[in-house]
């Protein structure tokens, strides 16, 4: 898959705009404070909604440059725990990962 039609996944501006203000602050849980960056909350949802719209493999997103498979499967089970998802579903926007 090439990169524009990778693309025509990512969640538009307007809606990240309703989607960022639910996501929970990231804490640090490393005691030094020393680990990799953080994978941007941006990309992880457009990873999650590639696959979710897709029904890709997570292993797939490797190759579309999005970000991780591992960083964007992480960030979905701690959403999941966070309960992000269904709160998305209460404002309306939870079609999007139908």
């Amino acid at each position: 898959m090439n990169k524009k039609s990778i693309a025509q996944w990512f969640i538009s501006d307007e809606l990240w705009q309703k989607i960022e203000p639910l996501l929970p602050p990231h804490k640090t849980r490393h005691p030094l404070g020393c680990h990799r960056r953080r994978v941007d909350n941006r990309a992880a949802m457009n990873a999650i909604f590639f696959v979710s719209r897709t029904r890709c493999q997570w292993n797939a997103l490797n190759a579309t440059g999005i970000c991780s498979s591992s960083s964007a499967h992480r960030r979905f089970q701690e959403w999941v725990a966070a309960g992000i998802f269904e709160r998305l579903w209460q404002n309306g926007t939870g079609w999007l990962f139908d």
